[in-house]
């Protein structure tokens, strides 16, 4: 009944039917069944000759056992020969016999199979109707539980150190404003994108209303703990020295010193510091690369190498 078939949004159980399919027989397989009863019609012939062979020897050990040539255990041996002949005999004649029958159901009516829901969820996708041909390639609709969804938060690098101490997340959606949605944390991505440095985090979130659904956008906060003053630069302001964040920090007017510093979260464009900058201190925004050239000519001394002195 085409009514009755699952549409996207249907709620659907393990196990239940969503569907009946008829299986015709294809031309491989009327070959492959052709060529199996052919088989089995070559072995039936070849014990019905071997009935005839061993009868014969049968009556002629008879005559020679008569005629007093041979022993009688020679008789008997034949006897039992004929009689293993004619078991084998049967057992051909029971499996073409069977096997001619189911290849008459085949060709009689094809063959209705069930197509059951391996989960209980919701009809995410649906490729079917009442009568269309089809075959095991084709996916002909997509089960999802929804009771349970994963979200997928990307995170910079930066926010790796936050996010390991994070046990769960809140978020939103779009199409919910002003509801706030908890997820708990399953695994933290360890490729890191080489183009903009940036990991995949997975989270996931109860949806026992059904009021999240698969593809929807999101904004997830990650808790940083109580809340401080910490110095917010500029990006673009960051230098990597021997693998650690650095800046060049005005300590006079133009005398700049490279300092090595802890970032923590990213806003944007602007990044917090959290050690080695206070607040108020000026730092080389623009062209710091090029400053730090110049350093390297001039042997601009870093904080280290200032404490030494």
């Amino acid at each position: 009944d085409p009514a009755r078939l699952p549409h996207v949004g249907s709620a659907v159980s393990k196990s239940q039917v969503l569907a009946e399919v008829e299986q015709f027989v294809t031309a491989s397989e009327q070959v492959q069944f052709a060529a199996t009863q052919a088989q089995l019609q070559s072995a039936f012939e070849q014990a019905q000759h071997e009935i005839q062979l061993r009868q014969t020897e049968l009556d002629r050990s008879r005559q020679l056992y008569e005629g007093g040539a041979i022993p009688l255990k020679q008789v008997q041996a034949a006897e039992f020969e004929l009689k293993q002949a004619e078991s084998r005999l049967d057992g051909a004649r029971h499996a073409k016999a069977q096997y001619e029958a189911i290849l008459s159901q085949q060709n009689s009516r094809p063959r209705r199979l069930p197509i059951l829901a391996p989960i209980s969820g919701t009809v995410v996708a649906a490729d079917l109707t009442a009568g269309q041909q089809t075959d095991p390639t084709h996916s002909l609709m997509t089960i999802v539980d929804l009771s349970r969804l994963w979200v997928e938060v990307t995170l910079h690098e930066s926010d790796l150190s936050l996010i390991r101490r994070t046990k769960s997340i809140e978020f939103t959606t779009p199409a919910s404003p002003g509801r706030t949605y908890t997820a708990k944390r399953i695994t933290i991505g360890s490729l890191v994108d080489p183009a903009n440095r940036t990991l995949t985090a997975v989270f996931e979130a109860n949806n026992p209303d059904g009021s999240l659904t698969t593809g929807m956008t999101a904004e997830a906060g990650i808790p940083t703990g109580p809340s401080a003053r910490v110095p917010l630069i500029p990006v673009s302001a960051l230098l990597s020295i021997e693998g650690q964040p650095a800046v060049y920090v005005e300590t006079e007017r133009g005398v700049y010193q490279l300092r090595r510093i802890v970032t923590s979260q990213r806003n944007g464009e602007n990044i917090a510091v959290t050690q080695g900058l206070k607040e108020g201190e000026k730092v080389v925004t623009v062209g710091a690369g090029t400053v730090r050239s110049e350093a390297l000519k001039n042997q601009i001394p870093t904080e280290a190498e200032v404490e030494k002195r």
